[in-house]
């Protein structure tokens, strides 16, 4: 892996690296991003932590309350969707966080999630804020800022290391915070305390 050049990106992949007691963001392989999420609950641990509605919102799977039955389930295999995808190389789109090629679309994969647990497909799924932290939505801010004319692309990879933002923030004066710095080691020891001490609570 590499820095995304992303705040978000760069706080869930310290935050992975944390967990899979790596030096460096380099160091973190396809493999690893598989061990920690089978070894990690990052499920469990986002359902519980108010950060995670703060950096994704209500309207995600597994804060969305239309899906009361199988909500965790839902969030599960997205993840574990995204996870598979990063293997997958395509030249179709440019992440527009990272600037990668990949072939991933959304579409591939919401209607088989929600199908699975019996909800409704739809025509058409965009990326938003339930997928990744302060982007804009087709229904709201592109009546206001005439840029935002589609949906956001993103890859799985920047879509699957923002679910490890809420394990590696804290709150100063009731703000959320995710650290940035030029120095990756500065970055990651930080990144590695809040992660370490939130995970023990």
């Amino acid at each position: 892996m590499r820095r995304s050049g992303n705040p978000f990106v760069d706080t869930g992949l310290c935050v992975i690296a944390a967990l899979g007691d790596k030096s460096s963001i380099e160091e973190i392989t396809i493999e690893d991003l598989k061990e920690i999420f089978n070894k990690y609950d990052i499920v469990s641990a986002n359902d519980m932590v108010k950060s995670f509605t703060m950096v994704l919102t209500n309207n995600t799977v597994l804060g969305q309350a239309a899906y009361k039955t199988h909500r965790k389930e839902m969030y599960k295999d997205l993840l574990e969707a995204f996870l598979r995808s990063i293997e997958e190389k395509g030249e179709k789109y440019t992440c527009e966080i990272c600037g990668q090629s990949h072939g991933f679309d959304i579409n591939d994969i919401w209607n088989d999630v929600v199908t699975k647990y019996g909800y409704k497909p739809k025509d058409s799924k965009v990326l938003g804020r339930d997928f990744f932290p302060l982007v804009g939505s087709l229904g709201n801010d592109a009546q206001a800022l005439p840029a935002a004319s589609r949906a956001v692309n993103i890859c799985p990879l920047c879509l699957f290391a923002v679910n490890y933002i809420p394990l590696g923030t804290m709150l100063i004066k009731g703000k959320l915070i995710c650290i940035e710095s030029t120095s990756e080691m500065l970055m990651l020891e930080l990144i590695k305390d809040i992660a370490h001490e939130n995970k023990l609570r």
